[in-house]
């Protein structure tokens, strides 16, 4: 343990990094200690320490890394035409043009090494050769423990592919990537009776933040590598979706994990790696059933999840998702339960659904007019707002969460009416009964609003001068300062 801290200490530092890295050999020995370490010791504080100084290597590695790079490019063009060279430079990176990671020699593969062996000893099912490895008994730490002993492993694992070449960052992606999904796979478990949702642990949030830092990755897009990086994440999904399919009588794999870890790919995953029919279909569905889901909090986060696909997506991507799921939105609206709001949960997943058809809307503005036509969704979206607002006593009979309801769609009607003045019109002039519920509605407002603000206590501008409670015999105010 003291060694450990005194490694950490020292590494802290700028020139002991750069010493290490003057020596690659002495990094990679570095790692094979840490690796033995992690092999050989139980307690918590060891393991923390060991991931804490490999995060130490992996700093000296990319700050050593990013010095060559800058110093090849003032060396190969001058500093106004850098950008011509950046590609060259990639090179530089482990694997080079070959994409050779050779063990013993490769920082990245000890690095690597130490990451596979720190999540193993969590995760005894991740390991790839559980035959050859059979020595390696797992460690029992607290749940709470454990998943953030996981997460900083992948938070090590990510950063892995900024030290390769292109295709150096192609030859150790399969085992990013099956890592990754396998502590999805392992950590998102639940009794099938369970609502919790698991997708906030540290390691699931983890899990999902390295899948979306390896969907983004710059090699992603890069000609040398992006073909072979786009196949491997569309197996990495169709992974995850596998996982949605399996599971027993006792367990199931929640639900919004595969949720959030299918949206990852949809928002920020190059078009052609989520648009294939095989895994398109698939995605669409997990979330039909999400969304259909009695469980209040999977169905929340599939509309807001829904939500996001509108706002950030290109159109090829959204139609289909539209298609599938919007009418199911609108069901929703239409029935007595987003009405009939009685929790936070249930005006949350009422106030959702109107986000997303207001979304939808605003994709009928005339950039995006070959998806669906203004009127149309207006007037499916008003009508519903009108339901919602409450008449007469019933505003004063209401629960908290009801009158809430209310009052946002009121305001969202408000907002509606100057931001599409002539649809908005059009709407009331068809129907006489929608008009007199809403100049109804912002009558009362009015009137209530009046009412609190003569209800409101006048509070007195003039200072009270506070009676003392302690009297002294002696009268001090005639005396001078």
């Amino acid at each position: 343990i003291i060694c450990l801290r005194a490694l950490y200490t020292l590494l802290d530092s700028t020139i002991p990094r750069n010493m290490l890295m003057a020596d690659k050999t002495l990094a990679i020995e570095l790692c094979n200690v840490l690796h033995r370490l992690l092999l050989t010791r139980e307690s918590l504080e060891a393991q923390q320490l060991v991931m804490e100084v490999l995060k130490q290597v992996l700093k000296a590695a990319q700050e050593n890394f990013d010095a060559l790079k800058k110093k090849t490019l003032r060396e190969m063009v001058p500093a106004n035409q850098e950008s011509l060279a950046v590609e060259e430079v990639d090179l530089l990176g482990e694997g080079e043009s070959s994409g050779d990671i050779e063990p013993g020699k490769s920082l990245v593969f000890a690095m690597l090494e130490v990451c596979l062996c720190h999540l193993v000893r969590q995760l005894p099912a991740l390991n790839p050769a559980p035959l050859v490895s059979a020595g390696v008994r797992p460690i029992t730490h607290k749940p709470e423990q454990s998943g953030q002993l996981i997460a900083t492993g992948l938070n090590v694992m990510e950063q892995l592919p900024k030290l390769c070449s292109p295709q150096g960052a192609v030859s150790i992606l399969p085992t990013l990537l099956y890592l990754t999904t396998g502590v999805i796979k392992e950590c998102a478990v639940k009794n099938v009776n369970d609502t919790s949702v698991l997708a906030s642990t540290p390691q699931i949030a983890a899990a999902l933040h390295c899948l979306r830092v390896l969907a983004t990755d710059k090699f992603c897009k890069d000609p040398r590598s992006g073909q072979q990086w786009k196949t491997l994440l569309q197996s990495a999904l169709a992974k995850i979706i596998d996982l949605a399919k399996t599971g027993c009588e006792e367990t199931k794999l929640d639900e919004v994990t595969i949720l959030l870890a299918v949206t990852v790919f949809l928002l920020h995953a190059p078009a052609e790696v989520v648009q294939a029919p095989n895994l398109q279909y698939p995605c669409i569905n997990h979330m039909t059933q999400c969304i259909q889901s009695n469980n209040l909090q999977v169905k929340l986060n599939c509309l807001q999840t829904f939500r996001r696909i509108l706002t950030h997506s290109g159109c090829n991507i959204s139609t289909g998702y539209i298609h599938a799921l919007a009418p199911r939105v609108m069901q929703y609206l239409h029935s007595d339960a987003a009405r009939k709001v009685n929790s936070e949960t249930e005006l949350a997943l009422t106030i959702e659904s109107i986000n997303i058809v207001d979304a939808l809307v605003q994709l009928t503005e005339p950039q995006n007019k070959e998806l669906l036509q203004g009127i149309q969704m207006l007037s499916m979206l008003v009508p519903v707002l009108v339901e919602f607002l409450l008449e007469g006593t019933s505003f004063q009979e209401a629960n908290k969460v009801r009158k809430s309801l209310h009052e946002q769609s009121l305001q969202w009607l408000m907002k509606i009416g100057p931001q599409y003045p002539q649809e908005f019109k059009a709407i009331m002039t068809q129907s006489l009964q929608l008009r007199t519920r809403v100049e109804s509605a912002i009558r009362n407002n009015q009137q209530r609003i009046r009412i609190e603000a003569t209800q409101k206590p006048t509070v007195s501008t003039t200072a009270t001068v506070s009676v003392p409670t302690i009297k002294l015999k002696t009268d001090f105010r005639n005396f001078a300062t």
